[in-house]
């Protein structure tokens, strides 16, 4: 088998890895929501996932069922599950999931 592999056993070492392989992309599943308003830097924005108006979301990812409030701003975190930043939040450093 050829290819790269990266250990990913903590939440930030997954962020690190995601990150690496979008390459200062973005990756926006059809799916997604995300409001014209919306800034996405490097993101992966998963199924179903919801951005608002005016929300910034950069270095990070935003899981499927995942949302981001109006105005809210996402840095160099993780959401999973159906995990919510609210309207004005901010989110830096973050993961938060859902069981």
């Amino acid at each position: 088998m050829a290819g790269s592999w990266r250990e990913v056993g903590t939440p930030q070492d997954y962020l690190d890895a995601v990150l690496i392989r979008l390459d200062r992309d973005r990756v926006v599943d059809a799916t997604a929501e995300v409001h014209p308003t919306a800034a996405i830097g490097t993101a992966l924005i998963g199924r179903g996932a919801r951005i608002g108006a005016r929300a910034v979301v950069g270095a990070s990812v935003v899981a499927e069922g995942a949302a981001v409030g109006e105005d809210a701003q996402v840095l160099r975190s993780v959401l999973l599950g159906g995990e919510v930043v609210e309207a004005g939040e901010r989110l830096v450093d973050e993961i938060r999931a859902s069981s």
